[in-house]
């Protein structure tokens, strides 16, 4: 976001959220006490958990102040102080945008990646030079691309893109750019700011950050306003609708829908003041690597009992430059490819839009957005009503997501694997199988062959009825070839191979990671084909 935008969206936000507040004071649904009490409760249980820095250490002394003021303030210093901790949040929240360092990220970033994922000779470099390799090479975008150009023109874009990796972001980035879109405004969590390279490029690429561990109501009214002011002015937005990474590996099946539900506030608000072009249009977006950086910290958390419960994890690969460093280099040797796939247009109450910016129902029937929201007439404000459309608009990203996975050489080899090895324990629970890692007993790389084939031809009949999408890989490599492709990332990176071959058998030093790339593939009734 520009710098006007922000200097008016730090005085628009607050006056809707103060109002907001104001009006459930005024109609005693709350009182100013209740409000900056639970904010007291719910900042202090999280401070607990953090690690000490600048930024804990400015909260710790805020909230002493809000202590005292709760205690023995006046009215008028309470609501001094409340409207203090309103723009405290928008400050934290605003993201910076640099025309300079935006410039200069689509000039070095692609060729940076590219050469990351190249595996080129530093005398080929130097002969070559300045024609170096760029990451466009590498990245490879397919379906609903002209429609996503075609409304992009005609409405403002919320992309949703399926979450892997802390690498989504820039590489979705890069993406935008390679589309010939401008920069989109996105919601990074504020532990990744606390790597330096993230940080640097986030602030000044239009990243607001998003801190998960605030609970409180003020936070999230702050957060959600500011979403839905920026979606008002124009400015095109990246939501991850799973609201972290997948823990599993596998693609998202629930939705966070607190910041999704953004858009149709914003359509609201954009009819009622008459903007010129008042549509907002969500396409989702699917990703996929052969490798991800955090899947071992991602899996073993998803493992956990105590995982079910956490939202962030702040120690994981991509917190530390040392392993990212490590994780690039060993991908330097391959020729990794990264997959993107642009789904069908949705509106904000779950229609699919053709490039006209048409909606459409369930059942065909052209319908006009407008009518979902009058009586009589009249827009309607309806926060029940909302949600509900909300809900569906959630489900129809679902669905898209599951039409639009990206099968991969390794997902198939994976989840063959994963499936044949659970066959040999069937006397190990699951979860107890992938925590002990029993590994000693091979798989005869005929039998792992014939069921990769077998699977494969299941998973084209899917991808010709456009129920998944498979890789130019999968689809036109024979089983063997499928094999050993997947094998090159098996034993690369990861501290453990999960996939790799001795002789004519093929074993696993670590299931759980191995189960991690077989989930890709989860949900789709596969087991028994195996």
């Amino acid at each position: 976001m520009y710098d006007p935008d922000i200097q008016v969206a730090r005085v628009e936000v607050p006056a809707r959220v103060q109002e907001y507040f104001y009006e459930r004071i005024r109609t005693g649904k709350d009182s100013l006490d209740q409000i900056l009490s639970e904010v007291l409760y719910l900042e202090r249980n999280r401070i607990k958990e953090e690690k000490l820095n600048k930024r804990v250490k400015s909260d710790i002394q805020f909230l002493r102040r809000l202590n005292k003021i709760l205690n023995r303030g006046s009215e008028e210093e309470k609501k001094e102080i409340f409207e203090e901790l309103v723009n405290r949040y928008l400050v934290e929240i605003t993201g910076h945008f640099s025309k300079p360092v935006y410039k200069f990220a689509t000039i070095v970033l692609p060729r940076a990646i590219g050469l990351m994922l190249n595996p080129l000779s530093i005398k080929k470099l130097i002969e070559d030079f300045p024609n170096l390799p760029s990451v466009e090479n590498n990245i490879h975008i397919s379906g609903e691309i002209d429609l996503l150009k075609s409304l992009y023109r005609k409405g403002t874009i919320i992309l949703t893109p399926t979450h892997q990796s802390n690498l989504d972001s820039p590489i979705i980035g890069l993406a935008i750019y390679m589309m010939g879109f401008d920069p989109f405004l996105y919601g990074a969590g504020l532990n990744l700011f606390e790597n330096p390279v993230f940080s640097f490029f986030m602030h000044n690429l239009g990243a607001y950050t998003v801190d998960r561990k605030k609970k409180n109501e003020v936070y999230h009214k702050t957060l959600r306003e500011y979403a839905i002011f920026a979606l008002e002015r124009g400015y095109n937005m990246l939501f991850f609708p799973g609201g972290t990474r997948s823990r599993s590996g596998a693609v998202e099946k629930r939705l966070k829908k607190g910041l999704l539900g953004t858009g149709i506030k914003a359509y609201i608000n954009n009819l009622l003041l008459k903007r010129e072009k008042p549509d907002i249009f969500v396409v989702p977006l699917n990703m996929s690597y052969q490798l991800v950086l955090e899947a071992e910290t991602l899996i073993d958390d998803y493992l956990k009992e105590s995982g079910k419960s956490r939202y962030i994890i702040e120690d994981d690969e991509s917190s530390k430059i040392e392993k990212m460093a490590l994780f690039i280099a060993k991908l330097f040797s391959l020729d990794a490819q990264i997959y993107l796939r642009v789904g069908k247009a949705i509106d904000v109450f779950g229609n699919f839009v053709d490039d006209e910016g048409i909606s459409y129902d369930q059942r065909g029937r052209r319908v006009n957005r407008v009518d979902y929201l009058t009586e009589n007439g009249e827009i309607v404000l309806d926060d029940q009503r909302d949600r509900v459309y909300t809900d569906e608009l959630g489900e129809t990203i679902l669905k898209e997501f599951k039409r639009n996975n990206i099968v991969l050489t390794n997902h198939l080899v994976s989840f063959v694997a994963f499936e044949i090895f659970r066959k040999y324990h069937r006397d190990i629970d699951l979860y107890k199988l992938v925590k002990i890692g029993v590994t000693y007993k091979g798989i005869p790389l005929r039998d792992l062959a014939r069921s990769v084939d077998k699977l494969k031809s299941e998973l084209v009949k899917m991808h010709e009825n456009d129920q998944i999408f498979l890789s130019p890989e999968v689809l036109n490599y024979n089983a063997l070839d499928i094999i050993n492709d997947a094998l090159r990332y098996g034993s690369i990176y990861h501290k453990n191979a999960f996939l790799y071959r001795v002789g004519d058998k093929i074993y696993s030093d670590d299931l759980a990671v191995l189960f991690y790339y077989h989930n890709r593939l989860d949900g789709y009734g596969l087991e028994q084909k195996v």
